[in-house]
């Protein structure tokens, strides 16, 4: 099961918190957002990456640009081995490059 949150903004690539390293826009969660931590378990282990999909909620493990000490999240303690844990929670988001605005035509 994947965490997916339906989003239809559109970002500018510069405005990604990972400095859309990997080619990919990710977005770090509002802590007053977060899922429950039973839900976040269900993330993907492998943290964030290009195969993270549109929408997919995803665990910055320093990868692609995120931040291993963003701690926006409480997780459950069984999910990191034991104790308090709070985990670096992203979603990826779709970004427009001002390069990649068609000009308008006069």
């Amino acid at each position: 099961t994947t965490l997916m949150w339906r989003d239809t903004r559109l970002l500018p690539c510069a405005a990604c918190a990972n400095g859309y390293s990997c080619r990919t826009c990710l977005e770090l969660i509002d802590p007053e957002l977060c899922p429950s931590p039973a839900q976040l378990e269900l993330l993907p282990r492998r943290g964030c990456s290009r195969r993270t999909e549109r929408g997919e909620l995803c665990e910055g493990d320093g990868s692609c640009g995120t931040d291993n000490r963003a701690n926006n999240c409480p997780l459950q303690a069984a999910f990191f081995g034991g104790g308090e844990q709070l985990g670096d929670v992203y979603r990826r988001v779709d970004c427009l490059d001002a390069e990649t605005i068609p000009s308008p035509s006069l």
